[in-house]
């Protein structure tokens, strides 16, 4: 909501650290676990983002990735010239963090006036990446309970038993970059609607 101040205090951050510093990275998790205000925790939050480690989020010092600033990344210019058209397209939008059960619930209740977008964790890392127990197959059951009530897209890796799980779903793969490495890895994009130019948006 104070995306004004936080793009200020971001440029101020960028004067002193350039595009990130071990640090002002310690400093950003101090933020986030013990914020001086909502708008220092996103601040914290911003910087954790653009100089941690990908694979891990637990907020420690621990955590900085010197390759991300030394590849070109970090806390750019053009990053954060961008915070103000975002925070503008935000205005008025609710942001919660639930569970996905409450969401389909809601969704289903707009009776096909809603979209759920679901991004569950990566089977067989949900420990190791995420520090959750997740349920895969009731993660699915949820989706068929509500796919004929609200328009849902789901995001997961690619497997046989996910393909199982959601068969009879609109499904393409994509092409997807993850971390600091130089390889791709195939992400299934699962659909219970018909995406108009799919095939344009894939190339």
């Amino acid at each position: 909501s104070d995306y004004e101040q936080f793009t200020v205090a971001l440029l101020e951050s960028r004067l002193w650290y350039g595009d990130g510093t071990r640090e002002l990275f310690n400093h950003a998790v101090d933020q986030i676990n013990n914020p001086d205000s909502p708008l220092m925790q996103a601040w914290g939050l911003f910087i954790f983002n653009r100089l941690g480690m990908l694979s891990i989020r637990r907020y420690e010092p621990g955590s900085y990735a010197q390759s991300i600033v030394a590849s070109g990344g970090g806390i750019t210019h053009s990053l954060i010239h961008n915070l103000p058209w975002y925070g503008a397209l935000l205005q008025g939008v609710s942001i919660h963090e639930r569970s996905y059960t409450d969401a389909l619930k809601d969704a289903a209740k707009r009776r096909g006036k809603a979209f759920v977008f679901l991004d569950p964790p990566y089977e067989g890392h949900q420990q190791s990446l995420y520090d959750v127990d997740f349920d895969f197959d009731e993660f699915a059951e949820r989706c068929h309970a509500v796919k004929h009530k609200c328009f849902i897209m789901i995001t997961i890796n690619d497997s046989p038993a996910n393909r199982e799980r959601f068969k009879g779903y609109n499904m393409f793969t994509r092409d997807v970059h993850y971390g600091m490495s130089d390889t791709t890895q195939g992400e299934l994009v699962i659909c219970n609607y018909e995406l108009d130019g799919q095939e344009y948006y894939l190339k």
